[in-house]
């Protein structure tokens, strides 16, 4: 047991780092940039949908015994569920200005090469 108390006491995870940590991750999920690259969209859909399943885990788990803490945790996956949306519709525009480019870019080529 002693090896398994020296192990916990140094991998513990105190309250600080695990609220930055969350910060951390607010900022990534929830702050979405005009600018992002189509990848990094995709990156942050993935996280999105990651972190849903951590959150349903938690409610199914048992470990949340309160039906008001159930219902924010459902609140809270609404959310994101719909931070999902935004980031695939904005994924669905950036692919389309993407195209646009190509294609002009495609014509322009074409041009030359006939012109």
């Amino acid at each position: 047991m002693e090896l398994i108390d020296q192990i916990q006491a140094k991998n513990k995870l105190d309250k600080e780092l695990i609220e930055d940590t969350m910060g951390q991750m607010f900022t990534v999920l929830f702050n979405v940039p005009n600018n992002i690259s189509t990848t990094r969209l995709s990156f942050k859909y993935d996280l999105v949908q990651d972190y849903i399943g951590i959150v349903q885990k938690m409610l199914s788990s048992g470990f949340v015994r309160s039906n008001e803490k159930k219902i924010q945790l459902i609140d809270f996956i609404d959310r994101l569920n719909t931070q999902s949306e935004v980031i695939e519709f904005l994924q669905s525009e950036k692919s389309k200005a993407d195209l646009k480019k190509a294609a002009k870019r495609l014509g322009d080529k074409a041009q030359s090469s006939f012109g």
